[in-house]
């Protein structure tokens, strides 16, 4: 199921690496789900009547599982959307588009999530049924902390509409029946996350062609990064630097400092204005030259002259 597409030589690993790294922290968060089912199921099991409890029983696991890609699908939009974003602003990185490359590593990811954790791989779709069916591990009953192998209960794999089934709640299917049902869900996951991908992708580059960089060759936006444009070169720097400091306090949060053009410009203070200014705190960034924390600018512009 892994996507062959070859990764340029030149691609810098470790940046994919990273964006991997958040998805795998996101992505077991996507299964909390397991926990509510299996107390529904508790709650389930405790009916009266065998046949809603079944029928009841098989509702609960679909559900579930229906959550548990929907909310996949979310994760995988928004690394969509980043790596999209890193593959314009590095064009030598991949010969595709954009977006075509975010979602074919996008792909990779839920893979590689999804065929498993640990050794030898438990497939995430096993592990998300055996809590939701049978709950915690029991290692005291089972080495492993479940049977090996383990059976799905007979109500996951089909529902119960009528009154003479023979089936009890307390059934369970063979591992024949359990792995095929397991592939089963896999392809249906497969087709969702699919579906989702390609709308990620579309929405991606619907994205990135309102940026100004889309539209220029990779050889473009390396000289576009060396060599300022012909507008802001006919630009007053005190603008340019106004520009930029408005820019970073549009979102201190991914702009965290500013220099001191910068914040001259915003505050309209002198060099030794601010420099000297109480409440501007300077930013432990490593380099000789001065910075200060966005933060701080803005506090000092609304509030009060003194």
């Amino acid at each position: 199921m892994k996507n062959s597409q070859p990764l340029p030589s030149e691609q810098p690993a470790s940046i994919l690496h990273s964006v991997k790294k958040l998805f795998e922290e996101d992505a077991p968060s996507s299964m909390a789900g397991m926990y509510e089912a299996h107390s529904q199921l508790q709650a389930c099991m405790a009916e009266e009547d065998p046949n809603l409890a079944f029928e009841r029983a098989h509702q609960i696991i679909n559900k579930g599982l229906d959550e548990w890609v929907w909310n996949l699908r979310k994760i995988a939009d928004g690394i969509v959307t980043n790596l999209a974003e890193i593959a314009l602003a590095n064009p030598k990185w991949t010969t595709d588009d954009p977006a075509s490359w975010a979602r074919s590593r996008t792909k990779d990811f839920l893979d590689d999530f999804l065929d498993g954790w640990g050794t030898p791989p438990t497939p995430r779709i096993l592990i998300w049924l055996r809590q939701a069916c049978d709950g915690p591990l029991d290692f005291e009953r089972y080495e492993s902390g479940r049977p090996e192998p383990w059976c799905a209960p007979v109500w996951v794999a089909q529902s119960r509409n009528w009154p003479d089934d023979p089936r009890k709640l307390n059934e369970r299917i063979t591992p024949e029946r359990t792995e095929k049902l397991l592939r089963t869900w896999r392809r249906k996951f497969d087709s969702s996350l699919d579906y989702g991908l390609e709308k990620a992708k579309h929405a991606a580059r619907v994205s990135l062609a309102k940026k100004p960089t889309f539209w220029a060759t990779p050889s473009q936006v390396r000289l576009s990064a060396d060599r300022p444009s012909a507008q802001a070169a006919n630009l007053n720097p005190r603008d340019i630097y106004l520009t930029q400091a408005r820019r970073k306090m549009s979102d201190p949060h991914k702009n965290p400092v500013m220099n001191a053009n910068e914040v001259m410009a915003a505050l309209q203070l002198s060099r030794s204005a601010v420099y000297e200014h109480r409440r501007l705190q300077r930013s432990a960034t490593g380099n000789a030259a001065v910075r200060f924390t966005t933060e701080s600018v803005i506090a000092v512009k609304n509030s009060p002259p003194e």
